[in-house]
């Protein structure tokens, strides 16, 4: 037992040496010159990926506060947010080929979905509230960077860091419902009733309930499904009360039976589960399948 215990301990030793050389720049021994050139590209990439991460966060800050030094944010946040995960999604996927398969692959991608919300919202009017999930990404995201690992867990950055794993479920919550109800607010900026504005509208309304469908259908993120099955469920209560009036109940009706057909009923507990079953931080936890 003593052996082993050495064996081990000595395993992890060559491990922490094998890290530490790696965030110094130095190669272990062994390592070829392409694996070299590989690290050294993954490296800058995320770095590049955290920098943008940040530079989202204050001009979303620099928006909300109305400052016009660095002209209209709102589209620079948007494009910045799909720059974001164009780049996540070239990590993540192989080289671009004209196959099926491969756009089925490319569609499941949480970051192709982010891509899409970027872009319908783009060449939208500008939105409340668009900015928001975009800015809880960013925060997310940033704060699940490896940099902060080997960070002191007593230190203010570690609390912060701590703070913001507690309520990450919030968030990507919060994120869920913003989405959700951007749909409801695309129609009521239409600009006047000419029909190229009702039409320009239409489309937008269109594509962007395609991409919560996709959303909702996520491998990665469950939340949208589980807000989503929790808002039919406040649409029925209301519904069955009696003090709600015959109009807004047939309405609701109408509005539960669109969702249902659209997006279908799933069991929450039972997403929340698999969402949860590993950490949300760290290399391998749920936030890092979303980036």
């Amino acid at each position: 037992m003593v052996c082993r215990s050495k064996m081990s301990k000595k395993k992890s030793e060559n491990q922490r040496d094998v890290t530490n050389e790696i965030l110094d720049g130095e190669m272990p021994q062994g390592q070829s010159a392409n694996e070299e050139v590989v690290l050294g590209s993954n490296f800058k990439v995320l770095v590049s990926l955290w920098f943008t991460r940040l530079k989202i966060i204050f001009f979303t800050i620099f928006h909300l506060l109305s400052w016009s030094i660095f002209g209209d944010l709102y589209y620079k946040i948007l494009l910045g947010y799909a720059a974001e995960n164009f780049v996540c999604l070239q990590q993540r996927l192989s080289k671009p080929q004209l196959r099926l398969k491969y756009l089925k692959k490319l569609l499941l991608e949480d970051c192709s979905h982010n891509i899409l919300y970027s872009l319908i919202l783009y060449f939208y009017h500008p939105l409340p509230w668009v900015w928001l999930p975009i800015l809880l990404f960013a925060i997310l995201h940033a704060a699940n960077h490896p940099w902060f690992d080997e960070m002191n867990k007593h230190g203010l950055i570690a609390r912060s860091i701590t703070f913001l794993e507690s309520q990450s479920t919030s968030f990507l919550k919060i994120i869920a419902v913003t989405e959700i109800f951007i749909i409801v607010l695309i129609p009521f900026h239409l600009q006047d009733w000419s029909f190229r504005q009702i039409v320009f509208t239409y489309v937008t309304t269109y594509f962007y309930l395609e991409f919560l469908v996709m959303r909702f259908h996520s491998r990665q993120n469950p939340f949208t499904r589980i807000v989503m099955d929790q808002l039919q469920d406040e649409i029925e209560i209301l519904t069955l009360k009696p003090s709600c009036p015959a109009i807004v109940r047939h309405f609701l009706s109408k509005v539960a039976a669109l969702l249902t057909s659209r997006f279908g009923r799933n069991n929450k507990e039972l997403q929340l589960f698999n969402s949860m079953k590993k950490p949300l931080f760290g290399k391998n936890g749920f936030l890092s399948g979303l980036a």
